[in-house]
Formats: C-alpha cells, sequence, structure tokens
C-alpha cells in the first residue's frame, strides 16, 4: 500500500490522508499493511494485517486494457475496480455507509 485517503466524511475530522512506509500506514496508532500478489493463472492473494489480526483471501481478477483497470472478485462476486494510473493500482472511492467518508487505496509495486 502507498497511500490511503479518507475524505468527505460526515464527521471533517475523520478526513485523512495517509501515505506508508514499507506498505504498513499508521492510522491513529493501528497499523495497517495490505500486500496484493498477482498470480498469472487471474489468481489474486490479498494480504491484510491490522495490529493482531492478519486476513489472507484468494481472489480472481481481470485484466481490461481498454479502460486500464484491474477488476478483483470475491467467491461471491463481490468485485472491486482498480485503476492503472502511473504504475500504481488506484481503488475508485469506497463511502463507508457508518460515517459517510470516501476510501481511496493507493497500491504500488513494492
Amino acid at each position: 500500500m502507498q497511500t490511503l485517503s479518507q475524505e468527505k466524511c460526515d464527521d471533517p475530522i475523520n478526513d485523512i490522508s495517509l501515505n506508508a512506509a514499507n506498505g504498513c500506514i499508521d492510522v491513529f496508532g493501528s497499523m495497517i499493511c495490505i500486500t496484493v500478489n498477482f498470480k498469472a493463472d487471474g489468481i489474486v492473494i490479498l494480504t491484510s494485517n491490522s495490529g493482531n489480526q492478519m486476513i489472507t483471501e484468494k481472489q480472481t481478477y481481470t485484466v481490461n486494457n481498454e479502460s486500464n483497470s484491474v477488476t478483483i472478485c470475491d467467491d461471491q462476486q463481490n468485485c472491486d475496480t482498480l485503476l492503472v494510473i502511473d504504475g500504481t493500482l488506484t481503488s475508485l472511492p469506497d463511502t463507508d455507509p457508518m460515517t459517510g467518508c470516501e476510501r481511496t487505496i493507493i497500491l504500488k509495486k513494492q
């Protein structure tokens, strides 16, 4: 992970923009690390680590060269599309219904 931003929150005090060091971001004292490992066979391994909780998920991905995007889907066909911009993968803003915050994550090859 390179950047995590959260903006347009119902309470502006929750708006943040953080840059990562070694793929991890310190969010109010909690370290959040995300790694994404794309395999040649269309499988992607997502690993997130926040404090003492580590989650690893095996999902599928497809590449759309026309739109410069990658779509990642879980087993239930819940999908997220990431845009390829200047060698990074940028998530489309995702709104948290509890806080109204729009979150965007930028991933960069380490």
